[in-house]
């Protein structure tokens, strides 16, 4: 992994991020910390339909209910094809993404990410979230 500092928020990153959404993993410690990094940066943070979608916990506690958005299906993208156009859109400082990317496709999307300085999160669930 490598750090690179966002030219907006001057806060650090690093690439690739893949979490857990158990609220009481270890992950989701640090996956709270990082989501708080970004909640000065005047963007959104998008989760995609096949995401899933995380504990409210987490949200409250970085604070970012106002700034988070869940993206409606698209009917003619896949999850990939979505990822991409949201980070080259320029709106988002965060995506969270499901886990089911090939290694290529998330290399390839964090690439795009880190052109664009935004954060893609790659969920990966192992518990059920009450909707």
């Amino acid at each position: 992994m490598f750090m690179r500092r966002s030219k907006k928020s001057g806060t650090q990153f690093t690439h690739p991020v893949s979490y857990d959404l158990n609220p009481f993993s270890p992950v989701f410690h640090h996956i709270s910390q990082r989501l708080e990094s970004l909640k000065s940066v005047p963007q959104w943070i998008l989760i995609t339909t096949e995401c899933p979608r995380p504990e409210m916990a987490l949200l409250l506690s970085s604070q970012l209910c106002q700034k988070t958005i869940q993206l409606r299906p698209s009917r003619c993208m896949n999850e990939y094809e979505v990822v991409m156009k949201a980070i080259r859109s320029g709106n988002a400082c965060a995506i969270m993404a499901s886990g089911h990317f090939s290694s290529q496709q998330q290399a390839s999307l964090n690439r795009l990410s880190r052109q664009h300085q935004c954060e893609v999160f790659f969920a990966h669930s192992t518990c059920q979230s009450l909707h």
